[in-house]
């Protein structure tokens, strides 16, 4: 039907190879090479500054000129191709409406078509994996079986994928059964190393069991240190609290322990002096409790010796 409308009704142009010449080129083209030379390799200062300003408008709107004219060139020769273009776009937006129904009517079908073959393919998973130690989210799932090649028009796998389903099955078992035998012995190593395996269960997603085991070991080192600087520190704080209360203990006995009185002792001495001065040592001894007993009584003052 396509290609009749096209034979009955081909797209009739009247067209013609624009023509578009640059008559007066070469010129136009002398003439600004001349004028640019002019403004070549100068060099400006802040003295002339006003003649750089100058230069550039002069040279920028030569430019903007020659743009114009391309821009309004671009505008006429484009013109009768755009109007052609809006023509044909106008064309196929009428094949387009029903086109876009089509597809969405074949998406639809191919959905369908493409869930019977995903119902199919599970009720197969499931019976493959009845008399296993596994179920149907044990099998890694390759998007490619639900390919429309991989299936007859009765809905039955072919050969090829039959054999993949089974292999996926088989390499299901050996894989659960590996986890099982690693957890096992991941589980082992933990309770020697008196952790929690819980935490390390999951590294198995990712690693072998050698691996995290050696990421256990290392962990169980780092925490070791840690704990050895902690203890050395406070074995330290303990010692030096020790030291300190020792030291508080033994300024507390000083303290404490009463000093002993000094023994009396008496001595006989003779004093010669002023008046004046014989009256200050009387005083000292009296204030300080210097106890004086008169030894001879021929005396000529009131003093107690």
């Amino acid at each position: 039907m396509a290609n009749e409308i096209m034979l009955e009704r081909p797209v009739d142009l009247d067209f013609q190879p624009a023509k578009l010449e640059f008559t007066n080129y070469e010129e136009l083209k002398a003439l600004v090479e001349k004028y640019a030379d002019r403004y070549k390799n100068l060099v400006f200062t802040r003295e002339n500054k006003s003649s750089a300003i100058k230069a550039r408008t002069e040279l920028l709107s030569i430019v903007n000129a020659i743009e114009s004219n391309r821009k309004n060139v671009k505008q006429v020769y484009n013109k009768p191709l755009n109007e052609f273009e809006q023509q044909i776009k106008e064309l196929t937006g009428s094949i387009n409406e029903p086109l876009n129904q089509i597809r969405s009517g074949l998406k639809e079908i191919d959905d369908n078509e493409k869930q019977e073959r995903q119902d199919v393919l599970n009720r197969i998973l499931s019976k493959l994996v009845e008399s296993k130690s596994i179920t149907l989210d044990d099998v890694q799932i390759d998007a490619k079986w639900l390919n429309k090649g991989n299936w007859n028009d009765k809905l039955r796998p072919i050969t090829k994928l039959q054999a993949e389903l089974e292999q996926a099955v088989d390499e299901a078992v050996k894989v659960k059964q590996q986890r099982e035998t690693d957890l096992k012995i991941l589980t082992e190593f933990c309770k020697a190393k008196d952790i929690d395996p819980v935490g390390w269960v999951s590294q198995l997603d990712f690693k072998s069991v050698t691996e995290v085991m050696d990421l256990i070991n290392t962990d169980v080192e780092r925490k070791r240190k840690i704990a050895e600087g902690q203890a050395a520190k406070q074995q330290e704080f303990e010692q030096q609290k020790a030291q300190q209360e020792a030291v508080v203990e033994e300024a507390a006995d000083s303290e404490e322990t009463p000093i002993p009185d000094d023994p009396l002792i008496t001595d006989v001495i003779q004093v010669t002096g002023t008046l004046s001065q014989l009256n200050g040592l009387n005083k000292y001894l009296v204030e300080h409790g210097i106890q004086v007993a008169m030894v001879n009584e021929n005396t000529t003052d009131d003093l107690p010796f």
